[in-house]
């Protein structure tokens, strides 16, 4: 085996509906087997990463660290990351962002307190400016945020643009293992926009539980308006998230 090390940004992803935009911005993409996620080679002229889907939770991105910071084998080469981007969904805490818009955070939070500067070398501000990017701090809760008035208490507390179920775990392993890293978010739902208990349970895992969902759907059919409306807003937001990282990973390697 050729033990020549190979070192390339990694982007991690949550879910399959996060990424699909930006794997698809690779025609050559080549899936890495065995991988204990689903984990794709992306090549093009202007950029070459490793791409993760995790899964939900802290503990599904606390796996997917592990592996890639333990020097994986990939393509027959040891991969090592130049630098981790953790980038997906994320509900708005600020009031004045609407789904589809991006937060690149420069720390993250979580609900006790603790607070983890961003740590990849940032393209400069100059070329930042061109692109639609909110700067500020990513909170990250260990439940899904969907009342109105938790999402105005938390970014008030927190003074935080965005909230999540993952970002914290990825800055604390991130800063054990002195792993540059960013998290870029597209907003799924806006601050005044709840999520019904019937649809949060139903997403919980992220992913449809089908069972739950015809449930829910007998005992409330406006359920099924709520969904259609938030596949539009994700859909929006994935297809942003993709034309961001494209754009972040061409001028951050300048």
């Amino acid at each position: 085996m050729n033990s020549q090390p190979i070192a390339l940004p990694c982007i991690l992803f949550a879910l399959a509906r996060e990424s699909r935009p930006f794997l698809k911005s690779f025609p050559g993409r080549r899936r890495i087997r065995p991988a204990p996620f689903r984990a794709w080679l992306c090549e093009r002229a202007s950029a070459s990463v490793l791409v993760l889907e995790t899964g939900v939770g802290p503990q599904q991105a606390r796996s997917a660290l592990e592996w890639v910071l333990n020097k994986p084998h990939v393509k027959d080469r040891i991969y090592t990351p130049d630098f981790l981007l953790f980038a997906g969904f994320a509900g708005a805490l600020s009031p004045d962002l609407q789904a589809g818009d991006l937060v690149l955070a420069d720390a993250v939070a979580d609900v006790d307190g603790n607070l983890w500067p961003t740590t990849w070398p940032c393209p400069s501000a100059s070329h930042l400016d061109q692109l639609p990017l909110r700067r500020g701090t990513i909170l990250t809760t260990p439940y899904l945020v969907s009342d109105p008035r938790d999402k105005r208490r938390l970014g008030d507390e927190h003074r935080a643009l965005a909230v999540d179920m993952e970002s914290a775990t990825i800055a604390r392993v991130c800063a054990e293992r002195g792993m540059p890293f960013r998290i870029l978010r597209a907003v799924s739902d806006d601050a005044y926009t709840p999520v019904s208990p019937d649809l949060a349970a139903v997403l919980a895992k992220g992913r449809v539980a089908w069972g739950r969902l015809i449930g829910a759907l007998l005992r409330r059919p406006a359920l099924m308006k709520e969904m259609v409306a938030l596949s539009r807003t994700t859909q929006l937001a994935a297809r942003n998230l993709a034309q961001a990282l494209t754009a972040l990973l061409s001028i951050g390697g300048e």
